[in-house]
């Protein structure tokens, strides 16, 4: 806004009103950061849990087929595991 003397600047109204502005989007973003700090922190441990399961599926697995059970020999003692969708 132009002030008297050919002053460029920004009068008092507008400075408060931006200022204000600011701050209660400081305050809202404020109040939301820990409940989203919280669902990150439980989609983490859910990744987690899920990667340490997958592990210890391909384990049993591993030790499911060193036990003996595949085609060998003409045995039909074969234990299928797979992975379902759904």
């Amino acid at each position: 806004m132009a002030a008297g003397g050919g002053q460029e600047g920004f009068s008092l109204p507008e400075l408060l009103a931006a200022l204000s502005a600011c701050s209660l989007l400081l305050t809202v973003a404020l109040h939301l950061f820990p409940s989203l700090q919280r669902s990150v922190e439980g989609a983490m441990l859910q990744l987690r849990l899920m990667y340490q399961l997958d592990l210890c599926a391909l384990a049993i697995a591993k030790d499911v087929r060193r036990a003996g059970f595949s085609q060998q020999g003409g045995s039909a003692h074969t234990l299928w595991i797979d992975k379902r969708q759904g």
